[in-house]
């Protein structure tokens, strides 16, 4: 009987152990969520930033066409990426 109570006393040890572990990969999982949420939403902020870009530059060359055209200088056409 002996023994039966000391391997009962391993599992519980083990299981205490164990949903401990668990409990810190949820807390390492919540914060790793966070992390990737903030990451997409970063990367989504760089993309509109840098589409924002792009059109301020398409903008500022048409308008430099534009000023061209008015002083009879050579148009070039906006190539698109």
């Amino acid at each position: 009987m002996d023994v039966g109570r000391r391997g009962r006393k391993v599992l519980e040890e083990r299981i205490i152990r164990d949903e401990d572990r668990i409990q810190v990969l949820e807390k390492e999982l919540e914060v790793t969520i966070l992390f990737g949420e903030e990451a997409d939403r970063k990367y989504e902020e760089v993309g509109r930033l840098t589409n924002a870009t792009y059109r301020f530059y398409i903008s500022m060359y048409s308008a430099w066409n534009c000023f061209r055209f008015l002083f009879n200088w050579p148009v070039f056409p906006v190539v698109p990426l």
